[in-house]
Order: structure tokens, then sequence, then C-alpha cells
């Protein structure tokens, strides 16, 4: 006869608690595919932003090149040689034409605001000096520094102004005044003088109209270097 009191009287026998081995394996495996799914896009999803990020220095550079134009009857800065910040430049006698708009920006970390840059240095982005050169190419001048005339842009939309660069500049990797006057410093292709596009294959694009935008070729119908025309940075 079992005893009322006694304790064990009725109980259910207890269950195994945990995952076993295939269990524990197959959450593993189920992990490893859904990370494996994810990263691309994860991966995606950062070089977006930093474009975005770019993009948003650049249209910060656009404003204080206009403000500078603005106080300087439509001209924008002179673009020299290689000059370090804080260094004059001895055949325009001014300073790089970072340091020129330097005044208008609230951070010269605006700059170097590329994170997908190829290389390390504070000074990213380049300045659109195209259309001095073919003016004198076109008027048989003598090449020569100048500032890039505003009044004179006739496709203001299309004007390239400046914008990502990816000539590499090694010799002067971080003079602040990078600029297209003697070197194509777009190039949607990798060459001996070029890195990779650095923002998913395309640069971002400055243009005379303040807008912004993401190009990964040049498209002849909207874009030009040249006061006038419509043209590549080759055409004269």
């Amino acid at each position: 006869m079992i005893s009322c009191n006694d304790s064990t009287a009725g109980e259910r026998p207890a269950t195994q608690a945990g995952f076993s081995l295939i269990e524990l394996l197959v959450a593993l495996g189920i992990i490893a595919l859904l990370l494996a799914l994810l990263l691309p896009a994860l991966r995606s999803a950062r070089r977006a932003a930093h474009q975005t990020h770019c993009s948003a220095q650049i249209a910060h550079v656009g404003k204080a090149l206009e403000m500078h134009a603005n106080d300087h009857k439509e001209l924008y800065p002179t673009a020299g040689g290689q000059i370090g910040w804080g260094m004059i430049d001895p055949v325009t006698g001014l300073p790089s034409w970072m340091e020129q708009i330097d005044t208008y920006m609230t951070s010269r970390e605006v700059f170097s605001g590329c994170h997908e840059y190829p290389t390390d240095t504070p000074y990213h982005y380049f300045l659109g000096t195209r259309a001095v050169a073919l003016d004198a190419a076109d008027q048989a001048k003598l090449f020569g520094f100048a500032p890039v005339d505003r009044a004179r842009v006739r496709h203001t939309s299309a004007h390239i102004l400046g914008g990502d660069n990816n000539w590499r500049f090694e010799n002067e990797p971080d003079a602040p005044d990078k600029d297209d006057y003697t070197q194509e410093t777009l190039s949607f292709t990798a060459t001996l003088n070029h890195w990779e596009p650095q923002h998913s294959g395309g640069l971002n694009i400055m243009f005379v109209d303040g807008h912004v935008a993401h190009h990964s070729a040049h498209d002849s119908t909207r874009m030009t270097y040249h006061y006038q025309r419509m043209t590549d940075w080759w055409g004269f």
C-alpha cells in the first residue's frame, strides 16, 4: 500500500532540456546562410551611404565656390601648381584653391569627406579648370593659370565644376590644389594614372548650377568642360 504522504506518487518522469547536436548544427547552418545572404546587402548599403555622404560634402564645397564667385566678380578660385596648405604659388601669387575658399567652409574636414577614396590624404576633391585651358587653345593663347569665369559658362547644368578625383596624385597626395588643368581627374575606368572609380564603379560630379550627380560613364549630352560648347576633356 502506498502512503498518501509519499511525495513521488503520481509524478511524471522529467524530460531532458536543451538541443541535440543535430538541432544545434541545423540552427548554426541557418544562421550562416542568413549571414551569407545579408552581408552583400549590408556592404552595398554601406557603399551607398558613403556615396551619399561624399555627395553632400561635394555640394558643400560647391556652395563655397559659388560664394567665392559672388565675391570675386563671377570668378572661381585660381588653381596653381603643387601648393601645400599655407603656401603661396610662385606663379599665381595665391594659395591653393581649397585655401581660397576655406573662409566659406564650416570645416576643413569637408575636403576629405570621401570614405571610399583609395589613398590616405586629407584632400580628395578636384576643381574644374579645364575650361581655361580649352579657351586658351581655342584662341591660340599660351597656356597659363587663370580662374574659370562663371559668367561665361553657357551650359550651367552640364559644365563640370569639380567633384570626386581618381587621378593618382602620387607625387603630391597631400596637396590641396588638385584640378584638371593638365590631368584628366575624372576617369570611369582604371588606368595606369587612375584608380578604379571609388563609388560602385562611378564618381560624384559637381556642376555649375549646384547639383551633384553620380555617374559611371561620360555622358556627352550631360557633361562638358568648355565654356560654350559640349565637349569632353580631350575636346578642342
